[in-house]
Order: structure tokens, then C-alpha cells, then sequence
């Protein structure tokens, strides 16, 4: 194994992508760790998955030091699957919001083409992630995310807070729950319909909890987080989910 991995890093080394023999594989184990470092700036609830992603990091390190190379390479795949399970359902939720802005900006008909191919995306990574291929699922919410910058859209664009004071109930705080699939984030709490209904706006809760919140990228199981009004709505009590609620989109 140890010849194998040495013959790929000299090929490389050849065409000037390796410079160093570590580096190959530490560009393996890299990569795991900077996606889930790239998703927490959503602040995501850090569940088993991150928790595994991470242990299986340090051990492929650690395995990489001693010399034991091919059980680095299976502790650095194993980071990876659990890195994949654990992005998938946070990449689709935002991949559907920002998809959902280019169709409120009419770019369904006006740039129809590309609207068309981010749909077919949004659509495969739902299927995948309900199939639990978070791999494939994954693949495709970045490409919707990327399809809509070529339309103009930003994951972090404002879509605009209109100033008309929505009526109905909504929630004054929210607890905040983990779950194996679609765990809370502040991106996703925010673009529940009784919150914000735009995932984008998760920075106001943010700064509305910041006592609370001492690093954006995570967010724990019950933490209880102050919701504050973004269009003169009242809001009072915690999130109940028997309750009925309004929708602030309306």
C-alpha cells in the first residue's frame, strides 16, 4: 500500500500538484474537514455525524503519522461518508431557498434555461437524500447553489423585507431540535414559514442571540432562541408545534 501511495505522490509530485509525500493524503483528509468547516457559517446543530466526521479525521492523521497508510485512507473515507450524511439535508435546504428567490425574481421565465437545469438539480437532490445517497445529493444542491449565481442570485442575497405588518400568530422563541434528517440550523430555522420564511435572514437571529450564540457556526440542542419581529409581526410564547401558527409569506 505504502509503494502504491508513494508512486501516485511521485506522478503528482511530476505534474506539480504534490510537492511533499504527506501532502496527497492530507489534501484527502483536508478536503473532509473543510466542507463541514464550509457549513457551519450556517450555524448548524452539531450532531452524531459532525462529531463522527471529525473523530474519523483525527484517526486518519494519527494512522497517517504512525505509517499506516491504508488504515488512514479508510479512517479519511469514513470522515468522508459521515461528512456527506451530515451536509446533504443543509445543502438541499439552502439549495431550495435560493431557488425559491430566483422564481420570486421571475427567473423561472427570464433565464428559464438555467432556472430549468437548477430545478432538475433540486429535484435529483431530494431524490438522492430521501434514497440516503447524501454523496449524489450533496453534488447536486451545490450545483442549484452555483446554477443560481449564474442567474445572479447569492446564497447571502437579500430578497428584501417587505414593510406591510403581517397579522397571525408566530412564536416569540424557538427551541432549538436535533434530528437524524434536517437537523436545525439558523438557515433553516429561519426559513420556516412561523420564523422568517427565508433561510437567508438567519444572521437577525443571530444578533438577536448573541448571549446566547458565542459562535454562529454551531448551535446546540435545546437551546432556546429569541425570535425577534423582521415585519411588525407580534410574537409571543415558544414554539409549540401542536399549535397552528401563521405564515409570514402571506
Amino acid at each position: 500500500m505504502k509503494k502504491v501511495l508513494s508512486l501516485l505522490i511521485s506522478s503528482l509530485s511530476y505534474i506539480g500538484i504534490v510537492r511533499k509525500p504527506a501532502t496527497f493524503l492530507f489534501s484527502l483528509l483536508l478536503f473532509s474537514s473543510l466542507s463541514i468547516i464550509a457549513s457551519e457559517k450556517y450555524g448548524q446543530s452539531v450532531n452524531e455525524d459532525y462529531r463522527m466526521a471529525q473523530r474519523y479525521k483525527e484517526l486518519a492523521i494519527e494512522a497517517h503519522k504512525e505509517g499506516d497508510y491504508e488504515r488512514s485512507i479508510g479512517f479519511a473515507k469514513k470522515s468522508q461518508e459521515h461528512s456527506d450524511k451530515y451536509l446533504a439535508p443543509l445543502s438541499y435546504a439552502k439549495a431550495e431557498a435560493i431557488l425559491r428567490r430566483a422564481r420570486e425574481r421571475g427567473f423561472d421565465k427570464s433565464k428559464s434555461d438555467i432556472y430549468n437545469q437548477a430545478l432538475q438539480s433540486l429535484t435529483n437532490a431530494d431524490r438522492y437524500l430521501k434514497a440516503e445517497d447524501y454523496s449524489n445529493s450533496l453534488t447536486n444542491s451545490k450545483n442549484v447553489i452555483s446554477l443560481a449565481n449564474l442567474m445572479g442570485i447569492s446564497e447571502f442575497d437579500s430578497a428584501g423585507s417587505k414593510n406591510t405588518v403581517v397579522s397571525g400568530t408566530f412564536p416569540k422563541y424557538y427551541r432549538v431540535v436535533e434530528r437524524t434528517k434536517n437537523t436545525d440550523s439558523l438557515w433553516r430555522i429561519a426559513s420556516y414559514d412561523f420564523i422568517y420564511g427565508k433561510g437567508h435572514l438567519w444572521r437577525k437571529i443571530y444578533e438577536a442571540n448573541r448571549d446566547k450564540i458565542k459562535d454562529p457556526n454551531i448551535i446546540r440542542k435545546g437551546q432556546v432562541l429569541t425570535i425577534p419581529s423582521i415585519k411588525g409581526e407580534q410574537r409571543e410564547g415558544t414554539y409549540n408545534p401542536n399549535n397552528t401558527y401563521g405564515n409570514i409569506k402571506r
